[in-house]
């Protein structure tokens, strides 16, 4: 069979870090193996449009003069606004479509929940497969599972194929999703040379150090991360006072904000109250996290419900740093315990300080940690082995 190289990406232009991540692994690694990547944006905004098409991808973008965003959490406003999307994603098919069968697309690849039902769609109009990328988990939060049953219903009727990031976000298709779509884990992948702690100049690091307030008397725990109670950070914070009634005073590097929140202040006040607010460094949105990582000790994932997967854990591991994460999700299949990091039981306090003590006690590890670890991103999650599983999923799926 000969392979199909024409590609048509659906993009919404306003993609968060770790989306836009994959975008670009995916439009520059696959345009680098000789694939022909349409990126259609589905905002006006300018997204990443310039750094794909420096990486030879072309443009086009699809404005739909309304919001594709998620409208709250309440049940049936979710139910109100997928109804309102699907009007407005419905006045889009017919673009998509034509942009598809001019450029003779072969496949569609689509990562927002957002945007599958559209997608699908178009993909059943041209008569090509459509590939969802999922980055994160199905979500519980609309009535009747009424989500899941939408995926199932374009399983039936549409060639998709759900590629999730993890075995944890494939398991939340459910049973109902999971009988209806095609669905495989593609674990995602880095340039893992783009993180090569030798990039980093030693003493421009403990330059770093220093300008942030970081005293280096103890271990730097680096923690990359938005500001939300979800993300953990109150919890580890508890830890830390836990921990600091024993003696031991870890210094946490914060990159992440926004710094001027309710729950920024509520953090720092309880931090006060633990004797623990001058072993926080906050440093606010860092744009580019390469040097703050070589600053830290250990990688934190403290999030405390699943994570999908994990983009800062492989790139942590990749600046050859051990790993303290939060179990639930994908660092469960990106971090082996005891050997590239460890791995927090559970998302409370006591486990968090069970945890933070096991990775200090293991100090004289670190860098044979380290190593351990980026040597197991290289072999595991590297970017050209993600783009080598997709590929062979395109094969296999197409087959015949």
């Amino acid at each position: 069979m000969t392979q199909q190289k024409r590609l048509l990406f659906i993009a919404s232009g306003t993609e968060g870090y770790g989306v836009r991540r994959v975008w670009d692994s995916l439009v520059g690694g696959l345009t680098a193996r000789g694939y022909t990547v349409q990126v259609a944006l589905l905002t006006s905004g300018a997204g990443g449009a310039q750094d794909w098409r420096a990486m030879g991808a072309e443009i086009t973008q699809i404005a739909p003069g309304a919001s594709l965003q998620n409208a709250g959490e309440a049940r049936w406003g979710k139910a109100a606004a997928l109804g309102s999307r699907a009007l407005t994603q419905f006045r889009m098919i017919g673009r998509l479509t034509a942009l598809a069968r001019q450029i003779a697309a072969e496949r569609i690849v689509i990562q927002s929940p957002l945007e599958v039902p559209m997608a699908a769609l178009v993909a059943r109009r041209c008569g090509i497969p459509l590939y969802w990328m999922m980055p994160n988990g199905v979500s519980d939060t609309y009535p009747l599972d009424i989500n899941r049953r939408l995926y199932a219903l374009l399983g039936r009727h549409a060639n998709l194929t759900a590629l999730a990031n993890s075995r944890y976000t494939l398991g939340t298709l459910g049973t109902l999703g999971a009988r209806a779509v095609q669905a495989q884990v593609v674990h995602l992948g880095i340039d893992v040379q783009a993180f090569a702690p030798e990039r980093w100049d030693p003493a421009a690091t403990a330059e770093l150090r220093r300008s942030a307030g970081l005293r280096g008397e103890g271990a730097v725990l680096g923690l990359f991360a938005r500001l939300v109670p979800s993300k953990g950070l109150g919890v580890l914070v508890e830890a830390l006072g836990l921990l600091a009634t024993e003696g031991q005073r870890p210094e946490v590097l914060i990159c992440g904000g926004p710094l001027d929140s309710d729950f920024a202040s509520s953090v720092m006040s309880r931090a006060q109250e633990l004797g623990v607010r001058k072993q926080l460094f906050f440093q606010g949105p860092i744009r580019d996290i390469g040097p703050w990582y070589a600053a830290s000790d250990i990688i934190l994932n403290t999030r405390l419900d699943p994570e999908p997967f994990g983009l800062s854990v492989i790139e942590g591991m990749a600046m050859a740093k051990p790993i303290l994460a939060h179990q639930a999700g994908g660092p469960a299949e990106t971090v082996l315990d005891g050997q590239t990091g460890w791995l927090i039981t559970s998302p409370d306090p006591a486990s968090f300080a069970t945890a933070l003590r096991r990775a200090l006690a293991d100090r004289p590890r670190w860098s044979e940690m380290g190593q351990a670890a980026r040597a197991h991103v290289a072999l595991q999650f590297s970017e050209e082995r993600m783009l080598d599983r997709l590929e062979a999923v395109w094969r296999v799926a197409e087959q015949g």
